[in-house]
């Protein structure tokens, strides 16, 4: 049986987005080979163009590259492999803006995404229940920092098709008022079971722009469906599960507790945290200042694109942006975040295209998530940058707010 071209991107995108590892390094970068996969279709669904954008990436990244070398022959240091490599890896931040992937390509990656967060949740939910450990010790056992954001993409982005009433914005399986609702709880549920008090703050904070920005936001060409009340009604009532499910007591004592009742709503236990440099806060507030540190070293070149086992003692920098600057520079590094911005802004306050409304929310809880964990340096947010990135790059002119989806 041949598969359609809609369900080979969506395997594809479903590959891409799985988080493998090895030594405690992030390694699914199959999606850089996206143009071999696509090889054998007669139809080209990926082109490569250089914008100004991108031909200021490339120059940045190839001076500060060039100057880096330099510097190293001069001061008669041996070239290792870590330099070339840590180049490479940086180059994972500048090829989304170097091509360009045609609707069908891009929303089949996309929901290949959406189909393996809701697998990942469905997955850490049973091994959850499997273990029968009730309990804060369950975060060592199902919990993972680097699945949250992807996982919050999705499901932010399947509340927004539901908001907007975008039914063709899914591809079938998802389609469907009770088919979404039934994914965004099980997303919601697998954000939580990351154990991350990072996806609960980003979950949080997006959540209170979805609903602040989205009700200005909305276009005469996008009306709300009145039956939406209905629908959030039941995710409104489905925390109280929360204190009344076992399993879920479990989850609700975690975040009240590290999260809620030791920094929210306690301050002493906040300025008790950050000064013990052994805790969870503590040692960001050390990385942080080490950062600051390293930048003001280095401000213009950064440290050349090393690697982070070079840079810093404690194996990340616990934050997207620092990681940018310290490895970069200030002037590559701030363009980059400037990009980023740029993004937002376009996504959030003047959007284009339905895709546009679609990946505000998402977007913006991937930013948020950044400041606590690296995100686009692993490899499944180097692949979700990708796409994040096609996402603004979408032609306005044809895929306009009221344009159909790939799957109507």
């Amino acid at each position: 049986m041949r598969l359609s071209s809609t369900t080979y991107f969506t395997i594809l995108g479903f590959l891409f987005s799985i988080p493998i590892s090895f030594k405690g390094i992030s390694a699914n970068y199959l999606y850089l080979l996206l143009p071999f996969f696509l090889a054998f279709i007669q139809q080209s669904y990926i082109t490569f163009r250089f914008s100004h954008c991108s031909q200021i990436l490339l120059a940045l990244f190839f001076s500060i590259f060039v100057i880096s070398l330099s510097i190293l022959s001069i001061s008669g240091l041996p070239l290792e492999p870590s330099a070339f490599g840590g180049a490479l890896f940086f180059a994972t931040y500048i090829i989304p803006f170097l091509v360009r992937l045609k609707p069908p390509l891009l929303h089949g990656l996309i929901a290949g995404v959406l189909l393996f967060s809701i697998f990942y949740s469905i997955f850490s939910m049973i091994s959850y229940l499997a273990l029968g450990v009730f309990s804060t010790e369950a975060k060592d056992l199902v919990g993972s920092q680097r699945t949250g954001f992807l996982l919050l993409f999705s499901l932010f982005y399947l509340s927004a098709s539901l908001l907007f009433d975008y039914a063709d914005a899914l591809p079938r399986i998802l389609a469907g008022r009770s088919n979404t609702l039934i994914s965004i709880l099980i997303l919601l549920i697998g954000s939580l079971l990351t154990f991350s008090r990072s996806s609960v703050i980003a979950l949080i904070c997006t959540l209170v722009m979805f609903l602040f920005v989205y009700r200005r936001q909305v276009s005469t060409d996008v009306k709300l469906n009145p039956k939406l009340i209905i629908s959030l009604a039941i995710l409104l009532i489905m925390p109280v599960s929360f204190v009344v499910i076992k399993p879920l007591t479990a989850l609700f004592d975690f975040y009240s507790h590290y999260l809620f009742a030791s920094y929210l709503f306690d301050p002493d236990s906040l300025h008790s945290d950050l000064g013990n440099e052994l805790s969870s806060g503590g040692t960001r507030l050390a990385i942080i200042k080490f950062s600051i540190g390293l930048i003001m070293d280095n401000p213009i070149i950064g440290n050349s694109f090393s690697g982070i086992s070079r840079i810093t003692p404690w194996g990340s920098f616990h934050n997207q942006y620092f990681d940018i600057i310290v490895r970069s520079g200030i002037v590559l590094g701030g363009f980059i975040l400037g990009a980023f911005i740029a993004i937002l802004f376009r996504f959030t306050f003047h959007p284009l295209t339905r895709l546009h409304h679609l990946a505000a929310s998402s977007f913006a809880s991937t930013l948020i998530y950044g400041f606590f964990h690296e995100t686009f340096r692993e490899s499944q947010g180097a692949f979700l940058l990708l796409l994040y990135v096609q996402i603004y790059l979408q032609p306005s002119h044809k895929y306009r707010v009221n344009s159909p989806f790939l799957y109507s």
